[in-house]
């Protein structure tokens, strides 16, 4: 996917750039949801076995979260393509839904990279760093 946001620019293939724009977006969405996914579950039927197996499956998201987040950030050859998106962003060339893609995309960033800020130092699980 990454790569081909790339090309695209490079190729000036503004419209598959938005449907690339648009997927980023998805794919942002679902990683905040999984790094935001709460630790225990509860529910008015739910006995002792079904909410340890809840909070062993929102542990496991929150786990793959941060390996995605990782690769995709932090990684030797990070994938985030926000940066490229605004800088081959033009007025006349793009939709106003591109811009609303590519703000919300910003925005959705940042959301997913300040929690790691705001738990003051902790891992991602709440375990301290060594």
């Amino acid at each position: 996917m990454h790569r081909y946001v790339e090309s695209y620019a490079a190729e000036k293939k503004w419209l598959d750039l938005e449907h690339c724009t648009e997927l980023l977006l998805e794919m942002v969405h679902l990683l905040w949801y999984m790094r935001a996914a709460s630790p225990t579950t509860t529910s008015a039927s739910s006995g002792e076995e079904e909410e340890g197996q809840g909070r062993g499956a929102n542990l496991m998201m929150r786990r793959i979260a941060v390996g995605l987040m990782s690769s995709i950030y932090l990684g030797s050859d990070p994938t985030d393509k926000l940066g490229l998106l605004w800088r081959t962003w033009q007025p006349a060339t793009f939709s106003k839904q591109h811009l609303l893609n590519l703000c919300e995309l910003g925005y959705m960033t940042f959301k997913v990279s300040e929690g790691r800020r705001k738990r003051g130092g902790r891992g991602e699980l709440g375990r301290e760093r060594t």
